[in-house]
């Protein structure tokens, strides 16, 4: 398991989609406790309105931004972050597919480009690249194969932290793992994957080791609240 794990499972019993992905989230962004990862079931049916009802309360309620955090642990050090230019806070909507992607987590979070199926991110202050995006599950896939196709990625120095719910409806994982960059760096990949049988949705988030250690449960939470699925059973 990851060193500073702020995504270890929580058996904390049936719960919805959304709060079972933020459990792990959270728990991942404490100190590696050594356990071994077990599958969290959860009422899946309801994922995407509890996730935009998360993503409601979250906006009504006061939140910490990333830029905040990272500003006030590093001073002077990232002083070009006070003229960092704030971002539109409105959700990318997909027209294909439907599903939503809430950048107001993180202020100096720019869109880099956008296609027909995916949209793509980027944040200085944090050094993260962020992709949200959907494509077709042609080979009908469950959650247990994303999340496998994912970990064949990981740095085999460390074991990947994995949540997987396979439900009736609705299906999602969740794999955090260390991995190397294109210049061998280490940084922490962060996949969330809501699974049906008409297509896959989710986003990727990459960060330095460094900068993921510094990331707050609260933040772990708003990551994952700021994706909501859309139609997952159509094929396009």
């Amino acid at each position: 398991m990851l060193t500073n794990n702020r995504f270890e499972l929580m058996a904390a019993g049936k719960q919805l989609a959304a709060a079972a992905l933020t459990a792990v989230l959270a728990g991942s962004l404490m100190a590696c406790s050594g356990g071994t990862a077990k599958n969290i079931p959860a009422e899946t049916g309801k994922i995407g309105s509890q996730a935009a009802e998360g993503s409601a309360i979250k906006k009504d309620a006061a939140t910490t931004d990333i830029t905040d955090i990272q500003e006030s642990k590093e001073g002077s050090a990232e002083g070009s972050n006070a003229t960092t230019k704030t971002v539109s806070t409105e959700a990318y909507a997909n027209k294909k597919y439907g599903f939503t992607f809430d950048p107001s987590f993180c202020k100096d979070l720019k869109k880099l480009d956008e296609a027909e199926t995916s949209v793509h991110f980027n944040s200085k202050n944090w050094e993260m690249d962020l992709v949200a995006q959907a494509k077709e599950n042609t080979a009908n896939l469950g959650a247990q194969a994303v999340a496998d196709a994912y970990t064949k990625s990981a740095d085999s120095s460390m074991e990947p932290d994995v949540l997987v719910d396979e439900g009736d409806s609705v299906s999602y994982c969740l794999v955090v793992q260390a991995e190397k960059d294109k210049d061998g760096k280490a940084i922490v990949a962060v996949y969330i994957s809501y699974v049906g049988s008409g297509s896959i949705q989710g986003l990727r988030a990459t960060f330095p080791a460094k900068k993921y250690a510094s990331l707050s449960e609260e933040q772990a939470q708003q990551l994952v609240m700021s994706f909501v699925p859309g139609d997952l059973k159509t094929r396009h």
